[in-house]
């Protein structure tokens, strides 16, 4: 495929967007695209050219392979298991049969659950 054309295939904008912690108009701006454009792809109906790719995986910090092949919140999510003590493990296994209830119980929250969970692994990033 020529560099120039736009890739039509599965990357992880979406997850290391908000795995940094930017909106969708934070990193449109950043890499200089619309966030009608960015959106599309985040949503498998655009694509990027090569340089596209390139901009934003400087813009989000990451490399162009784990834009395009890693989803940060379950690296760290087994980064977390692989490391963790088994007080943490233990906390952590808490948390997650906490949220499966609240979503199993009330699941029009599962937007909240996600959220939380989120929240969770990328607090477990900085601690």
């Amino acid at each position: 495929m020529c560099l120039s054309k736009a890739i039509m295939m599965r990357i992880y904008l979406k997850e290391w967007r908000t795995f940094r912690g930017y909106r969708l108009k934070q990193v449109a701006a950043l890499a200089g695209y619309t966030v009608q454009h960015l959106s599309n792809v985040e949503n498998g109906r655009g694509g990027l050219s090569q340089e596209a790719i390139e901009r934003l995986a400087a813009v989000l910090g990451c490399s162009v392979t784990d834009l395009m092949s890693v989803d940060p919140t379950l690296e760290a999510t087994n980064r977390l298991i692989k490391t963790g003590t088994a007080q943490e493990l233990a906390q952590l296994g808490s948390i997650f049969h906490s949220l499966a209830k609240i979503v199993r119980d009330y699941p029009e929250r599962l937007p909240l659950a996600l959220q939380a969970a989120q929240r969770l692994v990328a607090h477990s990033r900085t601690s």
